[in-house]
């Protein structure tokens, strides 16, 4: 899926059992990460703000959530069952 400038997004849950199967911390995984630019050579990287730590870095999209797209005024949320 190809993220759009502006979308926010949440690590999905395997990218945290990943993290915790290897013991090394992924940056981020905890909170969300902000899309600030785009890749126009792929669709899979774009890069992103850890909102966790203010760092930015290239993500690979296989590893998030959609929790609220650019100019949506709906917030996605889990149901608890989903956690």
């Amino acid at each position: 899926m190809a993220f759009n400038v502006g979308d926010l997004l949440k690590f999905k849950p395997a990218s945290q059992v990943n993290c915790a199967l290897t013991g090394k911390p992924l940056l981020g995984t905890d909170g969300f990460v902000l899309v600030t630019d785009s890749l126009e050579s792929s669709k899979r990287f774009f890069y992103g703000l850890a909102c966790e730590t203010g760092e930015a870095q290239l993500w690979s999209s296989d590893r998030f959530d959609m929790v609220s797209a650019v100019g949506s005024k709906k917030i996605s949320r889990r149901k608890k069952s989903e956690s």
